[in-house]
């Protein structure tokens, strides 16, 4: 009887498990689909003009996020009219400047060791996890619920122009942020 009822549960669980799992955040999939998507809302100046490719680098420890990035640009195939191109890097110094960059807090690299080496390439820096305002966009989990904060002035900083309508979805201000996450600690304490 004990085995049917564990058997029972590991059914419920692999049912269940893609819909709990889901309302956690961010997984490989949504970040390679944020960052594919949050290119249709960005105006790169005059100097990218001359690239053969769209390059993503990846700033990562893993490749795992590699693989689904790189199967979700298969459908894709163009950004911005030019050939998608993903590298991964595990070293800052190492790092080919593209017309993206990301990285996330938990692979453990200095945000500002980056914003210097990609400072003037017209790079956009995608980063997760990272305190307010230290990254251009910044994926960040709220409640459950992925979501994306926007730093306009270091976007604009790089000569880069991000569509309103896009930024209008973003957490911009800290009173924003601040107001997130007292909502938050409000929910947790009725918890």
């Amino acid at each position: 009887m004990k085995g049917f009822r564990t058997l029972v549960m590991l059914v419920l669980f692999s049912l269940f498990a893609p819909i709990l799992l889901a309302q956690e955040g961010f997984t490989n999939e949504t970040r390679a689909l944020y960052i594919l998507d949050i290119e249709r809302y960005v105006l790169y100046n005059d100097a990218d003009q001359g690239r053969e490719d769209f390059l993503i680098t990846l700033l990562d420890n893993d490749t795992d996020l590699y693989f689904d990035l790189e199967e979700q640009a298969k459908t894709r195939k163009k950004i911005q009219g030019l050939p998608i191109r993903i590298t991964v890097c595990t070293d800052i110094e190492e790092l080919e400047p593209g017309q993206v960059v990301f990285l996330n807090r938990g692979d453990g690299f200095e945000i500002d060791e980056l914003i210097k080496k990609i400072r003037g390439a017209n790079t956009l820096l995608i980063s997760e996890g990272y305190p307010f305002r230290s990254s251009m966009i910044n994926f960040v989990v709220i409640d459950g619920q992925a979501q994306f904060e926007a730093n306009e002035e270091l976007i604009l900083q790089e000569g880069l122009y991000v569509n309103e309508s896009f930024l209008s979805h973003a957490i911009k201000t800290r009173e924003d942020w601040e107001s997130l996450y007292e909502v938050t600690e409000d929910e947790l304490e009725l918890e």
